[in-house]
């Protein structure tokens, strides 16, 4: 009864960490060593060799994929959407279950490891901003933190404002997108659904090429400005929102919405007052993921910052490319600090919410 309920958040969770990870290039080309994937190989044609065609040709090579891992969500959306069609529930929190011990000892196990490890991870960075052992032996010091107060408290504050203005346009645009496809039943809808799961699918380097030579001239000359970093990083994680907006919709009763037709109400007038309100949790929830990825994200804007609007993200991979790791980790431990703060006011909100 409780994974048939939670199998739409399991495809939609799948398909985008699949295609998070096929187009990724930060982290294989940080701790990758000779671990080569497409993603890290195109930007490495591009940096190293200057062969933009090349590179784009390798990027081309991610697409096929992605479409199959596209194509294998929304086969099984459709499926799930005919199977439980009139059989919706708008909420489950009265229902009461447990899971066999041996079950519960395994799912406890496997989560006790995870956060040993996490411990670990986060413990070294946080280590690593307040430390320094260049002479072979661990100094404490905080040369690191004022250095960074100095230099790069406002390319921080530039990742705040772009993580909240591109987490909340991005958000409301995938619930749009959502509603006009599977309650709207709008033709070829469904086909812009897919375009605008493309930016998230295709290699960030090169979703951010496209913004330079799509808006490189008048009227639309927004090369080098904060906005073309905002537009970005809003239309490449739209998404997220969507996907998650997919998997809500399927728990939530058509019927509801007719009721309120047969009563009068017009499609705006139910879409504000009965599908929004059923949403809130999925716009926080989406909002949260577009946040906490733009505040971290590298390929996508990394040709469209100029020295003006540079972000911490930045800064904190040139740090690291340049063994500056003690800079790059006080960058990494703000920015954890700010993620994780802005997800405990959601789970906050949300709990708030169910209550």
């Amino acid at each position: 009864m409780i994974l048939p309920s939670v199998f739409p958040g399991i495809m939609s969770v799948l398909f985008l960490q699949f295609t998070m990870n096929l187009a990724d290039f930060g982290t294989p080309i940080i701790i990758g060593g000779k671990y080569k994937v497409l993603a890290t190989e195109a930007y490495m044609t591009i940096f190293s060799a200057a062969d933009l065609g090349k590179g784009a040709a390798i990027s081309v090579l991610l697409i096929p994929p992605a479409v199959i891992a596209f194509y294998f969500y929304r086969k099984n959306m459709a499926k799930l959407d005919n199977l439980s069609d009139g059989t919706k529930a708008v909420g489950g929190d009265n229902y009461e279950f447990s899971l066999p011990i041996g079950f519960r000892f395994i799912l406890g196990l496997v989560t006790g490891v995870f956060f040993i490890l996490m411990i670990l991870k986060y413990g070294n960075i946080f280590l690593s901003a307040i430390s320094t052992n260049s002479s072979g032996k661990l100094v404490f010091t905080l040369a690191h933190f004022e250095k960074v107060r100095f230099m790069y408290l406002p390319s921080l504050y530039r990742s705040i404002v772009l993580s909240v203005t591109s987490g909340i346009i991005s958000s409301i645009i995938g619930i749009l997108l959502s509603y006009y496809t599977h309650r709207r039943n709008i033709p070829m809808m469904k086909n812009i659904e897919f375009i605008s799961s493309l930016p998230y699918i295709i290699p960030g380097i090169f979703f951010g090429l496209g913004y330079i030579v799509a808006f490189n001239k008048e009227p639309l000359l927004l090369t080098g400005t904060f906005a073309i970093v905002i537009l970005n990083c809003t239309f490449r994680h739209i998404s997220v929102s969507n996907k998650a907006a997919n998997a809500a919709f399927t728990t939530i009763d058509k019927k509801i919405e007719d009721a309120a037709r047969d009563l009068g109400a017009s499609r705006f007038r139910i879409f504000l007052s009965i599908i929004l309100p059923l949403l809130k949790s999925t716009f926080l929830t989406s909002f949260i993921n577009t946040f906490t990825a733009c505040m971290t994200t590298v390929g996508a804007i990394i040709f469209l910052v100029s020295p003006r609007n540079v972000v911490a993200s930045i800064e904190m991979f040139k740090d690291i490319s340049n063994g500056q790791y003690g800079l790059g980790a006080v960058m990494a431990s703000l920015l954890i600090i700010i993620t994780v703060s802005v997800n405990l006011i959601a789970m906050r909100l949300l709990s708030k919410e169910r209550v």
